[in-house]
């Protein structure tokens, strides 16, 4: 089965926006050792609009709780703790991916 991993692992002030790094790969351990390794950089809005937002409403409101209840995704106004609460939502949406728990649209 392939694993996803993604970490947040760090943050940077450009152009009076703060952006987070994302680590991510992609592998088969029981087939290739090979991993699909890649870095990017997003604002939180993106991620929100772009994965949060699709990824809860894939899952539906009780199982998105269930799932990522401990999780929180990070708060636009509460920007010092953002970078801890998105390494939780990444941790626990890899989780689910990575366990099949996820719907097929994750």
């Amino acid at each position: 089965q392939p694993l996803l991993e993604v970490a947040v692992v760090g943050s940077a002030e450009a152009e009076g926006r703060t952006w987070y790094a994302l680590q991510c790969a992609f592998w088969r351990p029981s087939v290739d050792v090979r991993r699909a390794e890649w870095k990017c950089h997003r604002r939180l809005g993106q991620l929100r609009k772009d994965l949060h937002d699709p990824v809860k409403e894939a899952f539906g409101s009780e199982p998105y709780a269930r799932h990522f209840g401990s999780a929180p995704f990070a708060s636009s106004w509460k920007l010092a703790a953002a970078e801890g609460r998105l390494r939780g939502w990444f941790q626990a949406l890899a989780r689910c991916i990575n366990f099949a728990d996820a719907p097929p649209a994750v």
